[in-house]
Parts: structure tokens; sequence; C-alpha cells
């Protein structure tokens, strides 16, 4: 993300459409969408600060 996140920002990654929002709003984003499979996913996250983080991930389940 090449904008600034501030404390309380919430930052949306929705792999499905490919759009990245900040606080509601959509922002550029030119780098890959994170896939989540079924079963175990791993997920590694780098700051240049500490940060606090709540993190929720939602998927669709497929059913045949």
């Amino acid at each position: 993300v090449n904008q600034a996140v501030a404390d309380g920002d919430v930052l949306l990654f929705d792999s499905v459409s490919k759009s990245v929002f900040l606080n509601g709003a959509e922002i550029d984003y030119t780098w890959a969408f994170p896939q989540i499979n079924y079963g175990d996913n791993l997920f590694t996250f780098e700051f240049n600060w500490t940060p606090s983080l709540n993190i929720t991930i939602l998927y669709a389940t497929n059913f045949l």
C-alpha cells in the first residue's frame, strides 16, 4: 500500500474483486492478492513500526 496507514485505520483486501480499501475508500494497489485455501494458510506481515493488529479473514466456502 503506497499510502500512510495511521492508528485506527481499517485496511481491507478484497481478493474476490481484486480491490483494496482504506477506511472504506478504494485505493490503488499493484501487488498480488492473498489466496486463502481450505485448511492451513501461512501469512507473513512485515512492518516498519510496531503494529497493533486485529486481523479478520473471511472466505467463501463452495459446496459441490
